[in-house]
């Protein structure tokens, strides 16, 4: 796998500025019903439970895939995709590339169709669950080793679901910090993302 943390001279990688110029809202919500408080433009898909899953799934604006999680046999929360076909949706496989890091929950894929932001309560977590972005590697057929997003999205509570509403120039992200157990702190931003590729060969 593709570390974007340690890559080696010669290979080409991304890195993310993850901030944000302000927050411009938050608010308490059940935590049993927070998705609904997303709001988000239809150009940046569907965030929804479906009754077949044990986690939440993504589809894009045209309705053609999804990502979503499901417990697996080893009672993990593990990523599966879906594609649409003409008779319906094709078999679930599994992201094997994203199922060795623990519990992996909470999917959102941007609008380039290679970014993916998720949660994750690996070893690496400053607390319960912590989001993590990768991103698609088309000539390996799998998504890079992800990296932790870091302070001040993440703590040492649950931190989950951010997403980017590119369209309306918002993010989103839900956390438990300094919650009872029913309800979560919803946070409302203005993004502030640059995405550079280095080449290290020219470092």
């Amino acid at each position: 796998k593709k570390d974007l943390t340690n890559v080696g001279a010669g290979d080409t990688y991304l890195t993310w500025d993850l901030g944000y110029n302000a927050v411009i809202d938050s608010f308490i919500v059940s935590k049993n019903d927070f998705l609904n408080s997303y709001k988000i433009s239809k150009e940046s898909g569907k965030i929804m439970m479906n009754p077949d899953i044990t986690g939440v799934m993504y589809e894009n604006e045209m309705g053609n895939k999804r990502i979503f999680s499901n417990l697996t046999d080893s009672m993990e929360m593990h990523l599966f995709t879906q594609v649409k076909l003409l008779d319906g949706w094709s078999t679930p496989e599994e992201i094997t590339s994203l199922s060795d890091i623990g519990n992996v929950d909470y999917p959102y894929l941007m609008g380039d169709g290679t970014t993916l932001y998720f949660a994750s309560d690996n070893e690496e977590s400053l607390g319960g669950y912590d989001i993590y972005i990768t991103r698609y590697d088309s000539e390996d057929n799998e998504y890079l080793r992800p990296s932790n997003i870091g302070m001040p999205f993440n703590s040492a509570a649950n931190d989950y679901l951010y997403l980017v509403d590119e369209f309306n120039q918002l993010g989103w992200f839900v956390t438990d910090r300094g919650q009872g157990g029913d309800t979560v702190c919803m946070y409302c931003f203005i993004p502030n993302e640059t995405r550079r590729i280095y080449d290290t060969s020219t470092m």
